[in-house]
């Protein structure tokens, strides 16, 4: 099954949540393109119609290669839904002290409604399309490379770099 992101209508940035929770500073200020990997990770959260009701997906993505590096999905949109995706990539790259932890204050992003029939058809959708992405979808960002393929690079001009040592 392929996924293809249809945009309903134009998206308007937005700079502030109506809600009454607060809101961190935004300490990145637009800097989308950290040197190193595990500095800057982003996340997001998006949902997938099934016949059986809508499945949540929740990102973390690194910015230095735009590797995604924790995800999970979910029938509802709950804060466990980000901390369990949160949770991963820090348990897979462990990150250092300082991780700057940037999200959209709330706002979510949608594609055009695909209907599936069940969430574990969505299910192993993504995990195979986060495969195909991490692994063979280029970036300009990474210099046209994979997000894989860019953080190999790195790491073989960078001893301490060594989350890719079971990686090829």
């Amino acid at each position: 099954m392929e996924f293809v992101t249809i945009t309903r209508k134009p998206y308007k940035a937005k700079t502030d949540s109506k809600h009454d929770k607060p809101i961190a500073k935004n300490k990145l200020k637009r800097r989308f393109n950290p040197k190193k990997p595990n500095r800057v990770y982003a996340g997001d959260i998006t949902y997938i119609k099934t016949d059986e009701g809508w499945l949540y997906l929740a990102i973390v993505m690194d910015l230095f290669s735009r590797q995604i590096v924790g995800w999970s999905m979910a029938d509802h949109m709950k804060t466990s839904l980000v901390n369990d995706a949160m949770q991963m990539a820090i348990w897979q790259r462990k990150p250092p002290r300082g991780l700057l932890w940037h999200t959209d204050r709330g706002s979510q992003y949608i594609s055009k409604e695909h209907r599936y029939s069940t969430r574990e058809q969505v299910r192993a959708s993504i995990f195979e399309y986060i495969a195909v992405f991490n692994r063979i979808r280029i970036h300009f960002a990474n210099d046209y490379l994979s997000p894989v393929e860019f953080e190999f690079q790195h790491a073989k001009n960078d001893s301490n770099f060594s989350v890719l040592k079971n990686v090829a």
